[in-house]
Parts: C-alpha cells; structure tokens; sequence
C-alpha cells in the first residue's frame, strides 16, 4: 500500500513538472511574441552594432561623430529692385558619402543698430560634397535695410544617411547675359539622365569682377524629361549695380537624385 501511495505521488509530480514546462514554453513564446521588443534603429537605445543611439552600424542614419557639419561660407543681403530685399547663402556639405534632407535651419538679420529685425527659418537639402544654395526672396521691402544676416542649423533635427555616390547636378550651358533696365539671363539645362525631374528649382546668382554677388533669381521647371533639356529665363525688376561678369547656377535636387 506504502508504495503504490509512493508511485502515485511521483506519478503526480511527473505530471506537474510536464505541466509547468508547457506553461514556461507558452509564457516564453507570448514573451517573445507579444511583450519583446527585438533590438531597432527607432528603439531610443544602442544596441546591435550601433555607433551611438539609433545611428551608425545596421542604421541608414549616421551619428554626429561621423560626419562634418555645414559649412556656411557666406550669408548676404541683395537689393534686387523695386525696393526688395533678397536673402543669398552658401553652403557647403564636406562629406563624400553623407547627406541630409529637410536640414533644419535659421536665419536672423540685423539691421543698422545690430538688432535682429528679422528672422525666417526652414529646410534644405544637402547633397554629397557639393555647395547648395539658400535663397530667400522677398525677406524686406520699401526702406527696411539689412546690414547682417547669419545663418545656423538645428543640428540636433538633422538626420545624415549614408549616400556612396555624389548626385551628379545637372549641366547648363549657352547662358546669355542681357542687360539693360530690366535685364535678363538665358540659359538651357540639360538631363543626362533617364529621370524625369518636375518642378525643378533652378537658381542663378550673378557676380561682378570683384567677386561680390550683385543679383540672385530662381525658376521652375516643370517638366524636365529624361535625356532631355529645358530653355531657362531669369528677370529682374531693375539694372545691375555693376557689370556682370560671372554666374553660379544650381539645380536643386533630392538627396535620393528622383
């Protein structure tokens, strides 16, 4: 009788431990499933081969550390007729291999007492290795004049991704400078590619023989087939102040080059 009891409790903790191993393969599975968060490049920690937090490694997104930040060479104020005050910056992405979309940024200008009179923010994008334009019509009109302007980037917002190859921007040639009262540029662009660009920003700033710009415009494109070109005209309300002698032109592109 002593041993049939003692086969039947050891038949009982048999089947208790099969139970609480199946129990711990369900709640280890629910786990797994459900409650655990397999390591990402959102998950607000460093983990995988990450360099820093959610940046570097597996992750398109490069940290800080590995890149160089914008260069700004320079930020002018251009009086482009009709009591208008325009806004022209350079700026310059050293990276080879690293660009930045919808790179946050701000710009205060001063007036003749040294005090910030305006300010206009926004966002650019940086292509590899290349110099992109900020252009910002229209900043101040009639007697409002801008003595300084400085432009900073929020680099905290700025997200880099990694890009192996430089978009090539868009060649442009017989440029034609006419001037007079109201003068204006031609030019064509041209598409060696099979992309199909719409809406295409296109700006021109124009330089004098000491090398100081003397006017900036921008236009659209809209349509700009693949292989193709396009015809470009660029006006302004009044003369030159001086004699132009040199033009930069830019197509503003997407990081992607779509």
């Amino acid at each position: 009788m002593a041993q049939s009891i003692s086969w039947a409790a050891r038949r009982r903790a048999i089947v208790i431990i099969i139970l609480a191993f199946i129990v711990a393969i369900i709640a280890f599975s629910f786990h797994r499933t459900v409650l655990y968060n397999a390591p990402s490049c959102t998950d607000g920690v460093q983990n995988q081969n990450e360099t820093g937090v959610d940046c570097g490694g597996v992750c398109p997104y490069l940290c800080t550390t590995q890149v160089e930040q914008p260069v700004v060479q320079f930020v002018r104020a251009i009086q482009n007729g009709g009591g208008r005050t325009d806004i022209i910056a350079y700026v310059e992405n050293q990276n080879v291999s690293a660009g930045v979309s919808h790179a946050p940024y701000t710009i205060d200008m001063y007036g003749q007492e040294g005090t910030v009179i305006a300010t206009h923010s926004g966002f650019v994008t940086l292509l590899p290795h290349t110099v992109t334009p900020i252009f910002i019509p229209g900043v101040a009109h009639g007697s409002i004049k801008i003595t300084n302007a400085f432009l900073t980037f929020n680099t905290k917002k700025m997200h880099w991704v990694k890009r192996t190859a430089t978009v090539s921007l868009l060649p442009f040639s017989n440029i034609q400078v006419t001037q007079g009262t109201v003068p204006h540029i031609t030019a064509t662009i041209t598409n060696p590619y099979t992309t199909v660009y719409r809406n295409l920003r296109v700006i021109i700033s124009v330089f004098d023989r000491n090398d100081n710009i003397i006017a900036v415009s921008q236009t659209i494109v809209p349509v700009l087939q693949g292989l193709g070109t396009a015809p470009l005209v660029f006006t302004w309300g009044g003369p030159f102040s001086s004699v132009p002698v040199r033009e930069d032109l830019f197509s503003i592109l997407p990081l992607n080059g779509q």
